[in-house]
């Protein structure tokens, strides 16, 4: 299995001076759900929303979102935090 384009495994947001921060609360509309055509189990349907520090020294923090209606079935995902 390839990991989705969606993911950001190699992205940083260490430089913040490039970030516009917003105090504010914020939300998110829920993502579309798959069509019938391009079912996504849970890994596959995982979307980036946003998060900080730098993945590659294993600090900070990711906001993901997903939206699937296939069952992972025999696949398995983990999670190391």
């Amino acid at each position: 299995m390839t990991v989705p384009d969606t993911w950001s495994s190699h992205f940083s947001f260490a430089d913040a001076s490039l970030y516009e921060i917003n105090p504010n609360q914020l939300q998110w509309l829920p993502l579309p759900l798959p069509t019938d055509k391009e079912k996504k189990t849970f890994v596959e349907s995982l979307v980036t929303m946003g998060g900080y520090g730098d993945t590659c020294a294993k600090s900070g923090h990711a906001v993901r979102m997903y939206s699937c209606t296939e069952s992972m079935k025999e696949q398995a995902m983990q999670n190391s935090d």
